[in-house]
């Protein structure tokens, strides 16, 4: 008996999965009329977190329905309840819209737990504004894991300046390094003249100016010549 509950719940997931991917089919050659009823039911119905999300952005971008962001909170509600990141976030952005601050930090904290970079990502910034530097620290952490160099970068910034949290050099190296290795020419750069600053490393701020220059960033092109001049006239 469990073997054949179990065969009728994998038939119906991946009737379910086709079904959506009909509907968002539909939605992309934008025959809504189609897409519309398909989504509706596989949200109601069947408990499709992809297809309230859809429904909620069709409805916050009036695409095939009548533009109404309350419509669009109510299927992005659903969608996050059912643990789809971009739902929460999308949810949160509604709620900050409406002044209902306290809700939409709410739900950007479940969207950064479910791994969203730019939920997390906005915590940070949001709470470094606030100058609360552990809780800045946190949410920077976390994108940064998720391979975002900006914050990686941000978390350099935190302990190096040490006005918020407590001054680390050791952890600002660690961070600029993190990102630059996330080829992020900015970071490289930064990182190029902590070594100058704080380490008086003439060769590794050298090497981080070359990374940042073959990046794309103009800047570290002139400091690396700069350098490497002066190497060559000593």
């Amino acid at each position: 008996m469990k073997r054949i509950f179990l065969s009728l719940f994998v038939f119906f997931t991946f009737l379910f999965s086709n079904d959506f991917d009909t509907a968002l089919g539909y939605y992309q050659s934008k025959n809504y009329a189609k897409a519309l009823p398909l989504l509706e039911f596989l949200c109601e119905q069947s408990s499709s977190a992809k297809s309230c999300f859809l429904l909620g952005y069709m409805y916050e971008n009036g695409e095939g329905v009548s533009y109404s962001q309350d419509t669009a909170q109510r299927y992005y509600e659903l969608s996050c309840d059912k643990k789809l990141s971009n739902a929460c976030f999308n949810l949160a952005l509604i709620l900050e819209s409406k002044d209902d601050i306290k809700n939409s930090r709410l739900n950007l904290y479940k969207a950064c737990s479910l791994e969203h970079l730019n939920a997390c990502k906005g915590l940070g910034m949001i709470y470094d504004e606030e100058k609360d530097g552990e809780l800045a620290l946190e949410f920077y952490k976390r994108a940064c894991d998720l391979q975002d160099a900006n914050s990686c970068l941000r978390m350099g910034f935190l302990y190096r300046n040490g006005d918020i949290v407590k001054q680390n050099t050791h952890l600002a190296q660690k961070a600029y390094t993190k990102a630059c290795d996330l080829k992020d020419a900015k970071s490289c750069f930064v990182l190029a003249e902590f070594y100058l600053s704080e380490k008086n490393n003439r060769s590794a701020a050298k090497s981080n100016f070359g990374k940042s220059c073959d990046l794309g960033f103009s800047d570290g092109c002139v400091e690396y010549k700069k350098l490497l001049d002066n190497n060559i006239s000593n």
